[in-house]
């Protein structure tokens, strides 16, 4: 399969649900990408992959040059607010999701 219908169907595994702040993105299914733990974007096996916001993937070691508007900051915001995900644990989520992976 092509990558675009990995990323689809294994965002959709995943509930369309940020795996680190919790954010549901059902309706907002563009901000929720799938990011390659070991950095190696051609290992699509399930153990290298998260579901992550898009705010929570541009945390991730190697993507410091993702840009995220304010717009965008904004959004997940509010859907995080309206899902009563409190900021802390989005800030802490997107810590965990800096740290090196675990195996």
């Amino acid at each position: 399969p092509q990558w675009a219908e990995i990323s689809e169907q294994y965002r959709a595994e995943k509930n369309w649900r940020c795996e680190h702040c919790g954010v549901d993105l059902h309706a907002r299914r563009a901000l929720l990408h799938v990011h390659h733990l070991n950095r190696d974007p051609s290992d699509h096996s399930r153990r290298n992959l998260r579901a992550l916001c898009v705010d929570c993937h541009s945390k991730q070691g190697g993507h410091e040059a993702m840009y995220v508007s304010k717009e965008t900051k904004r959004t997940l915001a509010h859907l995080r607010n309206e899902q009563n995900i409190s900021a802390s644990i989005a800030r802490r989520s997107s810590a965990l999701a800096a740290s090196p992976m675990r195996r």
